[in-house]
């Protein structure tokens, strides 16, 4: 399971990282000691988003797979501007936290945006993948 992509709980909320380790013997990170044992090991944990480390039991950890390649850069699509739908091209995949225009994209590679060109104005939008639409040819 080391390096690879996992999900799992904080709270009510599902949250993704990569399995840096699986512990099966009492073991030091940072300033606690994590009780892990055979039978019941413990996963080392890096959170995507806050790139902090800590463990949760190994049957509360869940290996996902890699989404879908997506969008390529020069692609033409269709995305929303509130209710009208408009069309523009693909400048970038983002994913990390990155600046666009006057507004931060919070973006992942679990959690990918795009930046997209607006093909009449020339300003450039983020949006997430699943608001991001196929321009089909006879658009």
């Amino acid at each position: 399971m080391s390096g690879e992509k996992v999900q799992f709980k904080i709270g009510k909320n599902v949250q993704t990282g990569t399995a840096e380790e699986v512990l099966y013997e009492p073991t030091n990170v940072g300033s606690h000691t994590v009780h892990a044992s055979e039978s019941d090991p413990m996963v080392l944990i890096k959170h995507d988003n806050t790139g902090t480390e800590f463990t949760r039991r190994l049957d509360l950890v869940e290996e996902i797979s890699e989404p879908e390649p997506g969008f390529k850069e020069g692609e033409k699509v269709k995305f929303n501007i509130g209710n009208q739908e408009q069309i523009g091209t693909i400048q970038e995949k983002l994913t990390h936290k990155t600046k666009v225009e006057d507004h931060i994209a919070h973006a992942s590679k679990r959690d990918p945006m795009y930046v997209i060109r607006h093909d009449h104005t020339g300003t450039d939008f983020n949006r997430r993948a699943d608001q991001v639409h196929e321009l089909n040819p006879e658009s």
